[in-house]
Parts: structure tokens; sequence; C-alpha cells
């Protein structure tokens, strides 16, 4: 049977990076998916050309081209990301974890209610998180220019680390509670606790995406590859 040579899976990886597609795990991906697709065609029509064949490959993502499949395995990565980081904060919703986020929002709660000068505390916890979330921002993306260079390849789950699963993005929308009305909602005592419960719990939900949740994908993805080579 007539099958895909080294060359044209070269050629396959260029045809992918020409139309928009950077990360190489997606790549792979659709070179196996088209190189398959053209030897099903050469099964039925050994005389089609590869360059023919590709070209009618190409045509079954419609007139999108690989961009919708690109938005769906981003989607999709991201959506598993979160649900491993809410997996990971139910553990520590339990005891003894639990006893340690409350009594932290407790003394959180406790700064707020007896300063004076709440402000200070509130922007000062703002700018601690959303720096944070843009350090690791950088230095991801240095890491991924840094190994870009060396390899010539780009992953979609360093991107995906790099934004969290999109809860990086949520670290800047805390810079609009500077809007509020510091006087009617930080004097009451609902409003302080309700800050403090959401500090608290973002600073976890923030340390799960960082420090653990990456080392989980990167060994499931690292298995699976493990998996397809036996």
């Amino acid at each position: 049977m007539k099958t895909v040579s080294k060359d044209q899976i070269e050629e396959l990886y260029r045809f992918t990076r020409m139309h928009y597609v950077e990360w190489y795990d997606v790549q792979t991906e659709l070179v196996d998916h088209l190189a398959n697709g053209i030897e099903q065609q050469w099964q039925t029509n050994a005389a089609i050309t590869f360059k023919d064949a590709l070209d009618v490959e190409f045509k079954k993502f419609g007139i999108f081209g690989f961009s919708d499949l690109v938005a769906k395995k981003e989607f999709a990565l991201n959506k598993y990301y979160r649900s491993l980081v809410f997996n990971e904060l139910k553990q520590y919703l339990r005891f003894p974890n639990v006893v340690f986020l409350i009594f932290a929002i407790y003394v959180l709660n406790t700064g707020l209610n007896f300063l004076e000068a709440k402000h200070y505390l509130v922007w000062s916890t703002i700018l601690i998180m959303v720096g944070f979330s843009s350090f690791h921002v950088f230095k991801t993306k240095k890491e991924i220019k840094k190994q870009y260079k060396t390899t010539g390849k780009k992953w979609l789950l360093d991107s995906t680390v790099m934004q969290l699963g999109g809860f990086v993005h949520l670290s800047y929308l805390l810079i609009h509670i500077l809007n509020l009305d510091f006087f009617s909602f930080f004097n009451s005592p609902f409003g302080t606790a309700i800050f403090s419960i959401c500090t608290i719990l973002y600073a976890v939900v923030i340390y799960i995406s960082v420090k653990i949740v990456p080392r989980i994908m990167e060994t499931a993805i690292r298995q699976k590859h493990q998996n397809l080579e036996v």
C-alpha cells in the first residue's frame, strides 16, 4: 500500500504552520489526520498526487481551515485545566486544610474591620495578586521563547499553563474593586467578609494553578506519549 513518506510528513508540518497552527502538539495531531486521509485516498486512487490529495483533505475542514479545530483544542485544554484546579480545590476544602483557610479568612477579615485606612490593605492585596499573575505570565512566556529558540517548537500545554487555564485573567478583574464605594462596602461586615473569602479562595486557586496542576498535566501527557510508543 502507498504510504506518506518522511519528506511528505515534513511538508505536512510546513503546511500546518503555513495555515497558522503554531502549537507543535496540535500540528502533530493534524499531520497524523492528514496523512491518514491521504493514504485512504491512495487506497482507492493510487494515481492522485500528494498535493491534490492534501487539497481534498484540507477542504474537509471548511472555509475557516484549521482555525476552528485549534480554537476547540484551546477551549478543551483550558476546560480540562480548570477541572483539575477545582478537583484539587475540593481537597483544600476538607479537614485539616480547611482549618487553615478559615484562619486566613479570619485574619484578613479582622484586619479589614479594625483598620481605619482599609483601602491600603485592599489595594496592597490586589496589587500583590495582580503582580504575581503578571510575573507568572512574564516568566512563562520567557521560558516558552527560550524553548522555541532551542527546539523550534511551541506547545499548547505551555500556553495553557501560562494563562492558568484562563484564571490568570481573573486577577486583572480585581482592579475593578477599586471602583467600589469603599465607605459603603468595606465599612460593612458583609463587605469585608465577602472580600476576605474571595481573596483567600482565589489565592488558593492561583497556588494550585501554578504549582500543582502543571505537574499533573505534564505527567498525564508523558504517560500518554509512552503508551503510544509501546
